[in-house]
């Protein structure tokens, strides 16, 4: 039932419906089918599942009801099974597609409210807060270990703000949030805002080869944007997660920063790793 859902409701509502008609035919072959009826009220209120699989299967039902009833009830109890089944079957559909329709308003509204709290409204990727429920759950074991971790720093942001206002400010950060989102889809990363125009990506099931080649795919990509009329870059500090004895991702998030940090100090519009920031301080 927890892993086939679906399945094991249709398995429950024939076995039910099983019951009812042995007891309609066999136990109580000289009285309307009561039971029976119940049954057609309440399967339509289990259900959420597509109308071109479950209603052929609960036709199905109800006509398999009325051949019985028919042919061992006889005529008379067969029409009255039949009338009341239809009835009864046509009263659940009513009540359970009100009901469906509920429970799917219900669903969207507590999934919209888990989004507002876990997403960014200004750039539409994660949050702080959902990137430190991530790193919990990976210490927990709950959730896959990242195999690399990127800072990406908007350049000269505050200029950007001082010089264009904080509406284009803001408009740039959208911006960069539905290329990250494009981003998203096309490779192995989840982008997390971390504050202000700095963003963290966990990038996952690759090679320290593969984090410098998306890194650089990023930073490529955001070059190409444009907004007010002035190019925006990124600078991307990035860290592949090779060492299993560090289990905190905060302590890799710390190190993408300091990578990035160097990234800004050194050109900009940059990749700079952990390593090549070691290397960098010699």
């Amino acid at each position: 039932m927890r892993k086939y859902v679906l399945a094991g409701w249709y398995l429950l509502s024939v076995s039910g419906f099983g019951l009812a008609l042995y007891l309609s035919l066999f136990r109580f072959p000289g009285r309307p089918a009561a039971t029976m009826l119940t049954v057609l009220c309440i399967i339509p209120l289990l259900f959420i599942d597509r109308p071109c699989r479950f209603i052929p299967a609960f036709l199905g039902l109800y006509l398999l009801n009325t051949y019985f009833s028919f042919v061992v009830k006889g005529a008379e109890f067969g029409y009255i099974d039949m009338i009341n089944g239809f009835v009864s079957g046509g009263l659940g559909f009513m009540i359970g597609t009100a009901l469906i329709i509920m429970r799917l308003k219900s669903f969207e509204v507590e999934d919209q409210l888990i989004r507002e709290k876990t997403t960014d409204v200004l750039t539409g990727v994660w949050n702080r807060r959902k990137l430190f429920e991530a790193i919990d759950r990976i210490k927990e074991g709950k959730e896959t270990r990242p195999s690399g971790v990127f800072m990406v720093d908007v350049d000269h942001f505050k200029d950007f703000n001082d010089t264009y206002g904080h509406a284009a400010g803001d408009e740039c950060l959208h911006e960069m949030g539905k290329l990250f989102l494009s981003l998203q889809q096309q490779d192995r990363v989840i982008f997390y805002r971390y504050g202000g125009e700095e963003f963290i990506v966990f990038l996952y099931d690759c090679s320290d080869k593969d984090i410098r080649e998306t890194a650089e795919n990023i930073r490529k990509s955001a070059a190409e944007m444009q907004v007010c009329g002035r190019r925006v870059t990124v600078s991307i500090g990035t860290v592949y997660c090779d060492d299993l004895s560090v289990a905190d991702y905060e302590v890799w998030i710390s190190r993408a920063d300091k990578a990035a940090y160097a990234a800004k100090k050194n050109s900009r519009n940059i990749v700079v790793s952990w390593n090549e920031r070691q290397q960098m301080r010699h």
